[in-house]
């Protein structure tokens, strides 16, 4: 890193502030989608699982399986669906000023 004339404390630095931003971000979101009553329906799933089989020219029922089989992998879905409608609520909400 030295050798590339790179400061290690100021990318860690840098990259600190951007791990708490993010953070913040997700927390907040969590919040509104809390107070919101924000869920992800079997529908939402459905709904992702025909678009990604669409988009990669695979059947929908192995998507889903893919999905179903790791825990892990489908929480992390919920949450990144459940982001994004939150996110939609806030757009369709936004009043612009200015």
């Amino acid at each position: 890193i030295r050798r590339l004339g790179l400061d290690f404390r100021k990318i860690r630095e840098d990259l600190r502030e951007k791990a708490v931003q993010e953070v913040k971000a997700a927390l907040l979101l969590e919040a509104i989608a809390r107070q919101e009553g924000i869920e992800v329906t079997d529908g939402d799933l459905a709904d992702h699982y025909a678009k990604l089989a669409g988009e990669l020219g695979m059947p929908e029922a192995k998507v889903r399986a893919h999905f179903e089989k790791d825990r892990n992998e489908l929480e992390s879905l919920r949450n990144r669906l459940r982001e994004e409608k939150t996110v939609a609520l806030l757009m369709r909400e936004a009043k612009v000023t200015g």
